[in-house]
């Protein structure tokens, strides 16, 4: 078990450095419109990815990597609280067969639908996305 949830913070950890440097990078804090802008590119990738500049490029790459580091965050917290036995605490549970290209609709969707979360961190606007359209299923004893 400590192993386990060792593994879970040096996880949590390096998600850590990635936002790091993705904050460093525009030297602010990450909103939900900076998320919301880059996954509009991500979306512009699969209709026409040769009309991308370099910088539109790795701005998707960004919200794909970003999404995918949630998925991969909420994941192993689920696993952790398997282990404890407290599913309580699981808030999303993203289908294992969800691409990225889905998870990204399911973000830009959300964020139409609730603008107020463009001006909140973009953690919690994906957070809240993936928690509205993954919630988990709790199971009765």
């Amino acid at each position: 078990m400590k192993r386990l949830a060792s593994a879970a913070f040096a996880f949590c950890l390096s998600g850590l450095c990635f936002l790091t440097s993705l904050q460093a990078q525009t030297d602010k804090a990450v909103t939900g419109a900076d998320v919301y802008s880059a996954c509009q590119l991500a979306v512009r990738i699969t209709n026409a990815p040769t009309n991308l500049t370099d910088l539109e490029w790795g701005k998707a790459s960004h919200c794909m990597g970003y999404l995918n580091g949630m998925r991969d965050m909420q994941a192993i917290w689920n696993t952790v609280n398997d282990s404890y036995n407290r599913k309580e605490y699981s808030i999303m549970c993203i289908p294992p067969e969800a691409t990225v290209f889905e998870l990204t609709k399911v973000v830009l969707k959300y964020l139409d639908e609730h603008p107020t979360f463009l001006h909140s961190p973009g953690s919690m606007a994906v957070m809240m996305a993936f928690e509205d359209t993954y919630p988990c299923v709790k199971k009765t004893p």
